[in-house]
C-alpha cells in the first residue's frame, strides 16, 4: 500500500471516529434538551402555583387583619350596647313595673311568635313546591315516554300490512334467485339462496298471522290507554304544583305582611296595656282667686 492510500485510509479512520463521536454527543444534547425542556415546564407549572399560593396567602392574611379590626370594632360595640343595656334596664324596671313589663314582653312574644311561625309555614310550602316540581316533572317524563310507545305501537300496527308484503315479496324473490342461480350453474349461489328461503318460509307465517295482527292491535290499544293515564297524571300533577305555587305565594306574602306590620302590631299592642301612674294625665285645676292685699276686705277688694 502506498503512502497516499495509508494516509487516505487513516484520514478516513479519523472521519469516522469524529462522526461516532459527534453523533454521540448529538445523543447527548437531545438527551440534555429533552430534560432542560421538561425541567422548564415544570418551573413554569411550579411558578404557576407558587403565584397562587402566594395570592392565597396575601387574601387570607388581609381577611384575618380585616377579621380582626372587625372583632376589635363588635367587642367596642359589644360593651357599649351592653352597658346602655344595664343603664335602662335599672331605670326603666324602676319606672315601669313587673306587670307592665311582662305585658309588654309578652306582646313582644306573641307577635314575634306569629312572624316564626309564618316563616315556617313559608319554609313548609317551599319544600312541598319542591317536591310538586320534581312530582310534575316525573309525571311530565312518564308521559312523554308512554306517548312515544303509544306512537310507536300505532306505527307498527299501520305498517303491519306493508312488512308483510315485504316479507312475501323478499320470499318470492328468494324462490326466483334460488332457481335462476341452479339453472346457472351456481351451485353455491343457489344453496345460500335456498338456507335464507329456508328462514322466510318460518317466519312468514308468523308475521302474516291473524295472532301477529291481534297483538300489534292489542299492544296499541294498551299503549294508548297508558298514554291517557299518564297524560292525565302529568296534567293532575301539573295543577298540582299551580296550587302549591299559588300556597307558597299565599304564605310568603303573609310572612312579608307580618314582617312589615311588627312595628304596628307592637304599637297597637301597647295601645291596649293600661296605663301606669306615670302615663296617666293629671287631673284638670280650677286657678284660684286672687287674694285682696292686706288691710283689705273682700269686698272692698272688689
Amino acid at each position: 500500500m502506498s503512502t497516499i492510500e495509508a494516509e487516505l485510509k487513516d484520514l478516513k479512520a479519523a472521519r469516522e471516529k469524529i462522526d461516532a463521536e459527534i453523533a454521540e454527543a448529538n445523543k447527548t444534547l437531545q438527551k440534555t434538551q429533552a430534560r432542560l425542556g421538561e425541567a422548564n415546564s415544570q418551573r413554569a407549572s411550579l411558578l404557576t402555583k407558587i403565584a397562587a399560593a402566594e395570592k392565597a396567602a396575601t387574601e387570607l392574611e388581609g381577611t384575618k387583619t380585616a377579621g380582626k379590626a372587625e372583632r376589635d370594632k363588635v367587642a367596642k360595640d359589644l360593651a357599649e350596647a351592653q352597658a346602655a343595656f344595664d343603664d335602662l334596664q335599672k331605670r326603666l324596671s324602676a319606672e315601669l313595673p313587673a306587670e307592665r313589663r311582662a305585658a309588654i314582653a309578652g306582646a313582644v312574644t306573641k307577635i314575634d311568635g306569629a312572624i316564626a311561625d309564618a316563616r315556617t309555614d313559608v319554609g313548609n310550602a317551599q319544600k312541598k313546591t319542591a317536591e310538586a316540581e320534581a312530582s310534575a316533572a316525573e309525571a311530565k317524563k312518564k308521559a312523554a315516554t308512554a306517548e312515544a310507545d303509544f306512537k310507536q305501537a300505532g306505527d307498527d300496527l299501520k305498517n303491519w300490512p306493508k312488512n308483510v308484503e315485504t316479507a312475501r315479496g323478499q320470499m318470492t324473490k328468494l324462490v326466483a334467485d334460488a332457481k335462476a342461480a341452479l339453472e346457472a350453474g351456481r351451485i353455491n349461489d343457489a344453496y345460500l339462496r335456498l338456507l335464507e328461503l329456508k328462514d322466510s318460509l318460518a317466519a312468514l307465517p308468523n308475521i302474516s298471522s291473524q295472532a301477529n295482527e291481534d297483538k300489534l292491535a292489542n299492544a296499541f290499544k294498551e299503549k294508548a290507554k297508558a298514554a291517557d293515564a299518564a297524560a292525565s297524571d302529568a296534567a293532575k300533577a301539573a295543577d298540582a304544583l299551580n296550587k302549591q305555587k299559588t300556597a307558597q305565594a299565599t304564605a310568603e306574602a303573609e310572612l312579608k305582611k307580618k314582617e312589615q306590620g311588627r312595628a304596628a302590631d307592637l304599637k297597637a299592642a301597647l295601645a291596649e296595656l293600661p296605663l301606669t301612674i306615670a302615663e296617666t294625665p293629671a287631673a284638670p285645676t280650677t286657678p284660684e282667686a286672687p287674694k285682696p292685699p292686706p288691710g283689705k276686705t273682700a269686698e272692698a277688694a272688689k
